[in-house]
């Protein structure tokens, strides 16, 4: 009886994740003193710690002490959708989240952007990863797994929070952060959305 031969297997429609070091920057310390001089607020999708979101003083990243951060970001991201295959993208509005012991970033994604990231300026041993929802489990309803541990079983997938990493993701993809244990816990969040979609921008 003849046996059937594997050629080979293909992921036809994967979700990569963009991972860039900007630890050699000495703008990430730059970064740690402006945020601890901003007025914070709190923010119901990080229950327990504090946000920048909707405070009127601008985007972070636009900040004149941040130049070479932005263009660092600017540069990864062109990476990123280049990658992707997507169209040119622009800054939208970026913010920054800190998080204190037991806080957590409640599962969301980000409404009318292309691409979001986050970018690590505080960080130690405890800090909590960054997670990502797998967005098939949804159609998966009749898949009995014995392997929950790959790419295409795990319901989520997990970033470690490092000083001077960047996490570039499509904007659609679901992401959170579960409870940490890391005083202090801060992250760049931003969001770049196609020129078509400027109108959008903040």
């Amino acid at each position: 009886m003849a046996q059937t031969k594997t050629v080979s297997f293909i992921d036809a429609f994967s979700i990569p994740l963009g991972i860039f070091d900007m630890s050699d920057l000495p703008e990430i310390e730059i970064a740690r003193n402006i945020i601890s001089e901003y007025k914070t607020v709190e923010h119901a999708l990080v229950p327990g710690g504090k946000s920048s979101w909707g405070v009127d003083w601008g985007s972070i990243l636009h900040n004149p002490k941040l130049t070479t951060l932005k263009e660092r970001v600017d540069e990864a991201v062109a990476a990123y959708a280049e990658h992707l295959g997507l169209a040119e993208v622009i800054l939208s509005n970026s913010w920054f989240n800190i998080m204190t012991c037991e806080s957590e970033v409640v599962p969301h994604r980000h409404e009318r952007s292309t691409i979001s990231g986050a970018l690590y300026v505080d960080c130690g041993e405890g800090a909590s990863n960054l997670f990502f929802t797998n967005p098939t489990m949804i159609y998966r309803m009749a898949e009995e797994t014995k392997n929950h541990n790959t790419v295409y079983t795990s319901p989520a997938a997990a970033v470690q929070p490092l000083n001077g990493r960047c996490v570039l993701f499509p904007s659609w993809l679901e992401h959170g952060a579960e409870s940490n244990d890391y005083e202090g816990r801060t992250v760049i969040s931003f969001n770049y959305i196609n020129l078509s979609n400027t109108k959008y921008s903040v």
